[in-house]
């Protein structure tokens, strides 16, 4: 389980940056499962729902990396 994308290579473009964001929310749990297998956990401030998010097709990192609000 990565915390961190620091010092990880050959991610999908644009992951760094939408998983930057996602550390800013207030509340909950989300894991990403990138297609390689490696898994990144992003906390909340709080404590609350826990998920998980499988990502099959790396392209979604560029649909949403222009749209940090969906995950605040």
């Amino acid at each position: 389980m990565l915390e961190t994308v620091v010092g990880q290579k050959n991610l999908p473009r644009y992951f760094a940056q939408v998983f930057e964001m996602t550390k800013k929310m207030n509340t909950g749990r989300l894991d990403f499962e990138l297609p390689d297998g490696r898994i990144f956990r992003a906390h909340g401030k709080n404590p609350g729902p826990v998920s998980k998010l499988k990502i099959n097709n790396v392209d979604v990192c560029k649909t949403y990396s222009g749209r940090g609000s969906w995950l605040l």
